[in-house]
């Protein structure tokens, strides 16, 4: 099973456009499906989502896997506080779900879906000049 999915645009604060892959996803939020876009990150270990997401997805952010991430410096003062926690999200696309471990940053974080778990169901290839991602599950479904 196999799908691709546009890149899109990004305007940044001086005005001009990226272009990021990312991947629309189904969470259940308050009892809904609720669709969110994830920046799709192969230089990234974890997926990453704001404390505000776990939340919202009825998680107890306090019983998750304690994690201090760092982002590009060592320093202390650019240490955050996070908590790992498994999240079951649905591929509309070929209609699967699928769960993965999402770190959940105290304080603002970007969506991404990093490799660990989800690049274990997904052969994931990055098309620059087609601005297009491949996603080719290649997971097992429980």
């Amino acid at each position: 099973m196999r799908f691709a999915s546009p890149w899109k645009a990004f305007t940044m604060p001086d005005g001009s456009v990226i272009w990021r892959p990312t991947l629309c996803v189904l969470l259940r939020e308050a009892g809904r499906l609720e669709p969110r876009h994830f920046l799709v990150d192969s230089g990234a270990d974890l997926s990453l989502a704001s404390r505000h997401l776990c939340d919202s997805l009825g998680k107890k952010w306090e019983d998750g896997g304690r994690r201090i991430l760092h982002g590009i410096s060592r320093k202390r003062v650019c240490q955050v506080e996070s908590r790992v926690h498994d999240v079951d999200l649905v591929v509309a696309e070929l209609g699967i779900q699928i769960t993965i471990p999402v770190c959940f940053a105290e304080g603002h974080a970007p969506l991404l879906l990093g490799r660990e778990g989800f690049f274990e169901y997904f052969r994931v290839t990055f098309d620059r000049q087609a601005l297009l991602t491949t996603f080719e599950f290649v997971g097992e479904l429980l």
